[in-house]
């Protein structure tokens, strides 16, 4: 899956297998979110606005997520 074009969608969030382009904004939401959801043991649906539209992705305490930083590599200067 390729990144969506323009330097909105910075933040690549993983959940269940699956890949999502997201605003920082967007990414930190749902990490805030999802990290309280973990923390207090409970199981909830927790929206993602990203790059091809909106997700009520499950959180529990067994879910494995990510939220990364799509870093563009520079190029070599000789």
């Amino acid at each position: 899956m390729i990144p969506p074009v323009g330097p909105e969608y910075t933040r690549t969030v993983h959940h269940s297998g699956n890949r999502f382009f997201a605003t920082a904004e967007m990414a930190e939401i749902f990490s805030v979110q999802a990290e309280r959801t973990v923390q207090s043991g409970q199981t909830e649906l927790i929206p993602l606005l990203h790059s091809n539209g909106v997700e009520l992705l499950l959180v529990s305490p067994e879910t494995v997520f990510a939220v990364v930083t799509i870093e563009v590599g520079r190029p070599k200067v000789l």
